[in-house]
């Protein structure tokens, strides 16, 4: 954890989203979705597809405009070669055309 704390000052973005990880599920530390939040917009605005997808995780729990910001986030982690971004991707996509058809 030190090192990871020594990071954050360093601004590593990989080291912020494994941060954001450890405080989203209370790793080794209480339980804080709104540090996980911070750790994980500030590694995605570093271009890192995992914290992309972790912090659109968040997002989709939100009102409208943080829902489209979380599919933005998910779409670029999707084309970025983000697994889980793009099956989640997927799934939303089939279900927005379940709910409204073309």
């Amino acid at each position: 954890m030190q090192f990871l704390t020594t990071a954050e000052f360093k601004h590593e973005p990989e080291a912020l989203n494994i941060l954001g990880k450890l405080y989203y599920y209370g790793d080794g530390v209480e339980r804080d979705e709104n540090k996980a939040l911070s750790y994980f917009k500030t590694a995605a605005e570093k271009n890192i597809t995992d914290a992309m997808y972790n912090y659109a995780g968040i997002l989709m729990k939100g009102d409208k405009a943080s829902r489209a910001k979380g599919i933005h986030l998910i779409e670029t982690a999707a084309k970025s070669g983000h697994a889980l971004a793009m099956l989640h991707l997927g799934i939303f996509l089939r279900n927005f055309q379940t709910y409204h058809p073309r």
